[in-house]
């Protein structure tokens, strides 16, 4: 699935992704990111996004790495609300928010013109 998202083939990603299960290979945090990943590199925000649903789906606990990526989905589509919220949730879901999470919102902020809540960001 890695080497989908480097080549950027993220319909390739996302069926080897649905077809782990009858490989009877449990997918996890790693496979999902690499699979959000691909989408995000092709522009693909929306269902990088919607993984979210499918992790959920499969039991698997989103980690920062994850949660990271999808922050990144946010901030490339425009949707920096949903970018601040998942930076938020993270201390809700037992994560820790890095610098890669901090950077990525509030440049998710800057391209939405949110700049009050950016500087926040960058206070925090």
């Amino acid at each position: 699935v890695s080497a989908c998202a480097k080549a950027e083939q993220w319909p390739l990603a996302m069926q080897l992704l649905s077809e782990l299960p009858e490989a009877t290979v449990k997918p996890n945090a790693i496979t999902f990111s690499a699979a959000m990943n691909a989408c995000v590199r092709a522009e693909q925000w929306s269902v990088a996004l919607g993984l979210q649903s499918s992790m959920a789906e499969a039991d698997v606990e989103r980690d920062t790495i994850c949660t990271n990526v999808l922050i990144s989905a946010c901030e490339k589509a425009g949707r920096w609300e949903d970018a601040l919220a998942l930076l938020n949730g993270m201390g809700e879901a037992g994560l820790r928010a890095d610098a890669v999470s901090f950077n990525t919102a509030i440049s998710a902020c800057e391209r939405g013109g949110a700049w009050a809540m950016a500087l926040q960001l960058l206070r925090a």
